[in-house]
């Protein structure tokens, strides 16, 4: 059972498990039963990253650390195994991208080719009401410096 501890000088609460620390401001909290998704956790090449407190909502990644895992959470811990979340991915704004049901509170992309994407994650919880917010993340792979238009102006 994960230990929680709720920090007055930092209005955070910090929730302890086996292999992790998951910290949330307390207002990003919502008495109301919907259910907002946070990135909790985010994994570069299979390697954690602390986003929360050292990443905004935006990033840069060269071409070699294109393979990356979001987990997340709606902090609805009542019946949490029953929270169902949604993600989908377009290499630009595309409203019209389609919602993909994930399996659990992570999602791998693996091999990203170079591009910027935007990355939406919505979530239900146990009574199947939706958050009021969506969690979007915008991050960049760049391409290797052999296929920038630069390089390509020099040869």
């Amino acid at each position: 059972a994960p230990y929680i501890k709720y920090s007055e000088s930092t209005d955070k609460l910090y929730i302890f498990s086996v292999n992790q620390v998951s910290i949330i401001k307390e207002k990003e909290l919502d008495e109301s039963p919907s259910s907002n998704p946070h990135i909790t956790n985010l994994f570069i090449n299979n390697q954690k990253v602390n986003y929360i407190d050292s990443m905004s909502n935006r990033f840069v990644l060269p071409y070699d650390q294109n393979t990356i895992s979001f987990e997340f959470s709606n902090f609805s811990f009542t019946h949490a195994q029953l929270n169902t979340y949604y993600y989908r991915i377009a290499e630009k704004t595309d409203p019209g991208s389609k919602w993909i049901k994930a399996r659990d509170n992570t999602i791998h992309f693996l091999n990203l080719k170079p591009g910027k994407y935007t990355l939406e994650v919505s979530s239900t919880n146990f009574l199947g009401i939706a958050g009021k917010k969506n969690h979007v993340v915008h991050f960049e792979i760049r391409p290797p410096f052999w296929n920038t238009w630069w390089f390509y102006s020099m040869l």
